[in-house]
């Protein structure tokens, strides 16, 4: 994406130098082939995308349950542990 960003920037630069001569052949054919390029561009992207979102997310999500889960177990023993201690009384030596 950050490539795609720098080449759009570029892109913009470069275009601004033909303001008002949109209509001629050569201008025409150089926008026609960045169009191409963008797509290409949008293509990668969308893969990389399509890939996270098969991927990625299943692996969050799961990664967040199972974070979710080990907290849980662990809130529940300490529960148990602090009723223990002060349901045992504290003997005296003396």
């Amino acid at each position: 994406m950050i490539a795609f960003q720098r080449d759009l920037k570029y892109w913009a630069s470069c275009l601004g130098e033909f303001e008002g001569q949109f209509r001629f052949p050569g201008v025409v054919r150089y926008v026609h082939d960045l169009s191409i390029e963008i797509g290409e561009h949008i293509q990668v992207i969308t893969s990389a995308l399509v890939q996270f979102v098969q991927v990625g997310v299943p692996a969050i999500k799961f990664s967040q349950k199972h974070g979710t889960s080990n907290l849980l177990h662990l809130s529940t023993i300490a529960t148990f542990f602090r009723f223990v201690s002060y349901a045992v009384p504290i003997s005296e030596s003396g």
